[in-house]
């Protein structure tokens, strides 16, 4: 797998794995505060990460285009 594959993977994966802490939110998986400030802090790591991985993405290929 080639660095433009790699990168597609791993955004597909944090992206599967925001979706499934977005569903727990949605759907009143919460049982107490500190397990809801733990998702939070994971979606906010899973966004920022996300961001870079489409970032990278972006850059490598305006370089093989031009």
């Amino acid at each position: 797998m080639d660095g433009l594959g790699v990168l597609n993977f791993l955004r597909k994966s944090v992206q599967a794995r925001r979706e499934s802490a977005v569903d727990v939110l949605a759907h009143n998986g919460i049982s107490d505060m500190q397990q809801y400030h733990c998702i939070m802090g994971e979606l906010n790591a899973l966004t920022f990460i996300e961001q870079e991985l489409v970032s990278l993405l972006k850059n490598k290929q305006e370089l093989e285009d031009a």
